[in-house]
């Protein structure tokens, strides 16, 4: 089985992934593919926690949102050293 998204160390932290749909439509040969992931924060609190999500080499993200209290949160993909420098 493939596995589409995952949490590292999911048992550790206040964040667990908490429910998962997946719906894939294929056309012309041409996969098409949409996760939708709910998170629990568990702590009462601001949280914070490290999402990975594994993707096949020729595979692109074309949208990303969060939804937030209710709120749609742009996101933005970014390589790993730019969102660092930022993060950071």
């Amino acid at each position: 089985p493939h596995e589409t998204g995952r949490l590292i160390a999911p048992r550790q932290g206040p964040v667990h992934l908490e429910k998962e749909q997946v719906t894939i439509a294929i056309r012309e040969g041409l996969a098409s593919t949409s996760v939708r992931q709910t998170f629990r924060n568990f702590s009462g609190g601001q949280a914070e926690h490290t999402f990975l999500f594994p993707l096949p080499a020729d595979a692109t993200v074309t949208d990303f949102q969060l939804t937030m209290d209710g709120k749609p949160v742009a996101g933005e993909v970014l390589d790993s050293q730019r969102a660092r420098t930022i993060y950071e």
